[in-house]
């Protein structure tokens, strides 16, 4: 009964492999047929203002100290808690770049202050 159970995790765990390659290449064409339509010109480029420029590069912080956070917690912590741990970091290092809209509306939101008083 064993066997059978391992082999139709292979399986599910092999399934998931491919629906997430398949994802990440939809997304890589996606990304490349961005690309190609700036080369193009047919898409024209944006413009950006110089509080754009301070929000998305202040998202992009956030967003690096998080991953080293992540990564520090993953070092240092005790050998137990380190593995299991260590792997849910990794695996949220991923879904990070999905979520990046709640860096920017943090930037966003520790900027508003500063814009409402200038």
């Amino acid at each position: 009964m064993l066997p059978f159970f391992s082999h139709d995790y292979e399986i599910s765990f092999a399934i998931g492999g491919v629906m997430m390659l398949l994802m990440y290449g939809l997304l890589v064409a996606l990304a490349l047929l961005s690309v190609l339509q700036i080369a193009l010109h047919k898409q024209p480029l944006p413009v950006w203002t110089k509080k754009a420029v301070l929000i998305a590069a202040l998202a992009l912080l956030l967003m690096a100290l998080t991953i080293v956070g992540i990564l520090l917690f993953n070092l240092y912590s005790e050998p137990v808690v380190s593995k299991l741990m260590g792997i849910a970091a990794l695996l949220s290092l991923p879904i990070l770049a999905v979520m990046q809209w709640i860096f920017v509306l943090l930037a966003w939101a520790l900027l508003h202050p500063i814009d409402t008083f200038l």
